[in-house]
């Protein structure tokens, strides 16, 4: 599918996968499978992968590190009530596939994977952020501006006292 991509006055053209659309429109993280500009694209997170199955068509894979049958039931349940297609079932882990157009679908395969939007600062708030760092850089005084927490100190001089160790031991 082709994307027109506004830069200024120019205009560029851009041929784009489903799953680069889904990781752009809700601001999710693509990696390379193994590393390289090349490998297989798959949008990663600790419950599983989301990756492209076949043309127009996405998949989510659930793997959890460990066995997780009763999470994996409630998986399979989700999946199949959205409309999802099985591809491959396991007794803890599994594929479902979805078409990346439908909201629901795509909604729950995000849901059970628990991928989550990447954070962003706006730009004046990132602004103020980096001005106040580089303010504080550059004078090594405002770090030190308060005092730094001191434990307390245990020594057979202040028997009065009511922390530290219990006297006569």
């Amino acid at each position: 599918m082709q994307i027109v991509i506004h830069q200024g006055k120019r205009m560029r053209r851009e041929i784009v996968s489903k799953l680069e659309q889904l990781a752009r429109k809700y601001q999710l993280t693509m990696l390379s499978e193994d590393g390289s500009e090349t490998g297989t694209k798959v949008i990663s997170s600790n419950l599983g992968n989301l990756y492209e199955y076949s043309e127009g068509e996405l998949a989510v894979m659930f793997i959890p590190a460990e066995p997780r049958p009763r999470a994996w039931s409630n998986v399979k349940r989700k999946c199949l009530a959205s409309g999802m297609i099985p591809r491959q079932i396991g007794d803890c882990e599994g594929a479902f596939s979805f078409n990346p157009s439908d909201h629901r679908q795509v909604k729950t395969a995000l849901d059970v994977i628990r991928l989550r939007r990447k954070k962003r600062i706006s730009p004046d708030p990132l602004r103020a952020l980096r001005a106040g760092l580089s303010r504080t850089a550059h004078n090594p005084e405002k770090l030190s501006s308060t005092r730094p927490l001191q434990a307390p100190r245990f020594d057979d001089q202040s028997s009065d006292s009511t922390l530290g160790p219990p006297s006569g031991l």
